[in-house]
Parts: C-alpha cells; structure tokens; sequence
C-alpha cells in the first residue's frame, strides 16, 4: 500500500487501538492514554508510547490541546483520525468524520473524570467490556434505544462466576427535582443493566440525588466521584439513606440470585 508524502503508516496492533481508546473517550489525558493502553512504566515502554503519539499527532489523526490537565497533555480525535477508523470498520454512528464539530470543550472535564473512574474500576475488578458514552450512544441509535438513556459508560464486570452489566451515570452537578423525576421515571424502565452507579460530584449532595432516585431502578446504588475514583468498585455508596456498603458486595449480592430472581 503506498501513501501521500508526509502521511504515516497505522498499525493495526498498536496504533489503531490507541485511536480507538482517544476516539472512544473524547478527551483523554496522557497519563491515562498509556494505562488503558498497557503501556508499562519502564523507560522504553513510555518511550515507545511517546514516539507512536508523536506519529499520529504528527499525521493529523489526533490532536494535542493547548491546555495541559494536572501537568499531562490531552488528546483528542481529529476528522482525519475518524476517517482513518471509519475506512478499516470502526465507525460509530454518535460520532463520526461527517459530523462538522466533532469536539465539545465544555466537556472535556468529564471525560477526563470518566477515563480515572475506568482505570480505577479497571483496577479492582475484572472488567470484561467497557463501552463509553459515545459507544452507549451509537448502540442506542443503531437499535433503537438498547438502553433506556444514554449512560455516561457501561462496564460488563465479571465477579463471582456472572457477568453483571453496570450503567454508570456521572453527575458533576445537582439538578432539579423536576429533572431528577423525569431522570427517575426513565430509569423504571430499564431492564437490561443489573445496577446503575449513580457517581455524584460532591460528597455532600449524596444523599440528596439518592432520596431522589433511590429505588427507581432494583439496583441503583450512589456514591462520590472522590470514592469512586479512588476505590473502585471498592468504594462504599448509598443504596437507600438506611441501606450502605462497598459496590462489590452488591454485585455479589445480585450474582448469587438465581436466573428466575433476576
């Protein structure tokens, strides 16, 4: 296959995952780039990391923010890049190279906050899936609402011989109540998760967005963002104002039912 001058050759075992991972996550951190991505600590893994970044920066495909995030540069997906994707079979139907603006700022936070809550949650469970929003999203469209909403992710956690489907909603700011009982009527609805995570960004409003939904879902269980990020699903949350525990005892809970109980 020969290419333009001053274009790249992609690798389809190492560069095509890391556009993935930088397509998938909208915005996402260096640091956390060569985590998801197995690139070890060592002088030559982060070397061989910072060299293959360098060549898709370099070749359009994505693109370095001005701005740097706790001291670590952030990336983002490029037209280019979602062409790249699209010509080899990765498309996504919530977000691809026909789309004019392909990037939204004002959510670059939250995403950065979503790629810690999956290393964390990567970290202390086996996680056999992870979908992020964007993919959520395109499922939604391509099926006509898989899900009742669009979560911010959904983690497929292996524990006790089942595979639990977790929704995980990430709220960084308190809404109203009428927009928690529309949020609320939603949820009564779903019927394909096991237990949404519903993340809160202070710790102080836990218990206000828990008398607010608890008890929506058979599983909706409420914690902070500082916990989650932490803990994983090590961390304690809220299932009612009298119900509390680690997320993982949960799960296990809800793997030791059977079928029928589900």
């Amino acid at each position: 296959m020969r290419f333009a001058k001053g274009s790249i050759s992609i690798s389809d075992e190492h560069d095509v995952p890391l556009l993935l991972l930088v397509r998938n996550s909208q915005y996402i951190s260096q640091a956390q780039l060569m985590t998801l991505a197995g690139y070890g600590m060592s002088q030559a893994s982060a070397g061989n990391f910072r060299w293959r970044m360098s060549r898709l920066v370099r070749g359009g495909y994505v693109e370095v923010l001005d701005q740097r995030v706790s001291g670590s540069r952030v990336y983002t997906i490029t037209h280019l890049g979602l062409e790249r994707l699209e010509l080899i079979g990765h498309q996504l139907l919530s977000v691809h190279s026909l789309m004019p603006n392909i990037h939204h700022p004002l959510r670059m936070m939250h995403a950065l906050d979503l790629a810690d809550m999956r290393i964390s949650l990567t970290a202390s469970a086996n996680i056999t899936k992870w979908e992020t929003d964007v993919e959520v999203c395109s499922e939604n469209m391509r099926t006509g609402e898989k899900y009742v909403k669009d979560y911010d992710a959904a983690a497929h956690v292996a524990i006790d011989g089942a595979v639990l489907v977790c929704a995980i909603e990430y709220e960084r700011m308190p809404k109203s109540a009428s927009r928690y009982a529309r949020i609320g009527r939603t949820l009564r609805d779903e019927r394909l998760v096991d237990t949404i995570i519903y993340v809160v960004g202070e710790v102080e409003h836990v218990p206000v967005v828990s008398e607010r939904l608890a008890g929506v879902h058979r599983c909706i269980l409420f914690t902070p963002v500082s916990a989650f990020r932490k803990a994983g699903l090590n961390a304690y949350a809220l299932r009612s104002a009298t119900e509390g525990a680690p997320i993982k005892n949960f799960l296990r809970c809800i793997a030791a039912r059977p079928a029928s109980a589900a």
